[in-house]
């Protein structure tokens, strides 16, 4: 489970890349202060991009799943 924050806009969008390039999840709409599962993801490691509603990035981090 991630758990987002960030200031500014309401909205922002999540996208997750695995270490392969594969998309999980491609722009979702979430609401800062949100939780996002990724119960149904894979063991390994993860690229999730936040943007804003313009598609400006606004933070990348990296996420191991064990």
């Amino acid at each position: 489970m991630v758990h987002y924050m960030h200031t500014g806009s309401s909205d922002i969008y999540i996208s997750v890349i695995d270490v392969n390039g594969k998309t999980i999840i491609q722009n979702r709409k979430i609401n800062i202060g949100c939780k996002l599962n990724l119960g149904s993801s894979l063991k390994g490691s993860y690229i999730i991009q936040a943007k804003d509603k313009t598609g400006k990035i606004l933070s990348v981090q990296k996420l191991i799943k064990n």
